[in-house]
């Protein structure tokens, strides 16, 4: 846009003038991009911080040792079917 505007204006800018005028517009595009990707780290980041407050707030796991455990001789042989039919 600023280079056709800078052809259908050439009698009323000076070469070097629609020069630094494409040069500020190319910045201006970068500096855009830059603001587009740097707003899509911080959600990710913000979703990370959100993900952390959630999983720090889930109820607790049962701990590995059980109070009431079965005895340690529990498993005493093999199975015993009573009352079992086909």
């Amino acid at each position: 846009m600023v280079a056709f505007a800078s052809v259908a204006t050439k009698g009323h800018l000076s070469a070097g003038f629609a020069g630094l005028v494409v040069s500020y517009a190319l910045n201006l595009t970068q500096t855009l991009n830059w603001l587009v990707r740097m707003t899509a780290d911080l959600e990710s980041n913000i979703v990370c911080v959100e993900r952390i407050k959630e999983y720090s707030e889930l109820p607790l796991e049962a701990p590995w040792e059980v109070e009431d455990k079965p005895a340690v001789d529990w498993p005493q042989g093999g199975i015993e079917f009573v009352n079992y039919g086909t």
